[in-house]
């Protein structure tokens, strides 16, 4: 009998413990935490992740990242759509179309085709506030390539 009334007391205070802990958790909740689906098709999911991937990135556009990475990116967003303490990159040789050497050498040295008097070069250069672009001299057209290549996929 005792035992039996050992058992009674102990499942008592395990229930009002557990009411007790629901209680100060909330429960019983008024609304679901979570809202399953109806209904999933996981043949229909699994491809449209597949089709929202974009593709491997190339040779040429993995070193253009790599270039990006360390010489553009203190200055320029990732996304390559937002500004940050330089311009967007989005679309950048469009911008420059027809006067592709002059992007080249807008990279490598952005204060002399200032001084060249570019039009478009000195509208940009007071766009931003007279703040002058890193130069970058050391990058070859080939490398200027790989980064034109990276920047335009992203």
């Amino acid at each position: 009998m005792k035992f039996i009334f050992f058992c009674f007391t102990l499942f008592l205070f395990c229930w009002s413990s557990t009411c007790t802990i629901n209680r100060q958790a909330g429960y019983p909740f008024k609304k679901p935490d979570l809202i399953y689906p109806t209904k999933v098709d996981l043949a229909t999911t699994a491809s449209k992740s597949d089709d929202q991937k974009k593709p491997k990135l190339t040779e040429q556009q993995i070193r253009g990242k790599k270039l990006f990475r360390k010489n553009c990116a203190s200055c320029h967003r990732r996304n390559m759509v937002d500004d940050m303490t330089g311009p967007a990159l989005q679309d950048v040789t469009d911008r420059w179309e027809g006067r592709e050497t002059l992007l080249y050498d807008w990279i490598k040295n952005p204060q002399a085709v200032i001084s060249s008097g570019d039009p478009y070069a000195l509208a940009l250069y007071k766009k931003w506030g007279e703040a002058e672009m890193s130069a970058f001299p050391k990058l070859t057209d080939e490398n200027i390539d790989d980064l034109l290549t990276y920047i335009e996929r992203e």
